[in-house]
């Protein structure tokens, strides 16, 4: 199971209206990311930091300055952080 599934369920039905009928919590979710990503390109916001002009070499300078607090949803590494701008070019 997806870490957080039943959030991003209650994401989706709650903000995005999906139906949840005939449909598994996957898909419920999966349809919500769907419907907030179509709205991010409607109102024209980035969708990767490559967009907004980042580089793969810009990526260990942001790694080193970001700030890390604990007793988030998830404590991240800067290896974490790293992973996560690479995916996210």
């Amino acid at each position: 199971m997806m870490p957080g599934l039943a959030k991003f369920v209650r994401f989706a039905k709650n903000v995005w209206n999906i139906n949840g009928d005939a449909k598994t919590d996957e898909q419920i979710a999966t349809a919500g990311l769907e419907a907030l990503k179509s709205w991010m390109l409607e109102i024209g916001l980035p969708l990767t930091i490559s967009e907004l002009g980042a580089t793969s070499d810009m990526i260990p300078g942001i790694t080193e300055t970001t700030v890390i607090y604990p007793a988030g949803y998830l404590d991240l590494t800067k290896e974490d952080i790293s992973e996560i701008l690479k995916e996210s070019l």
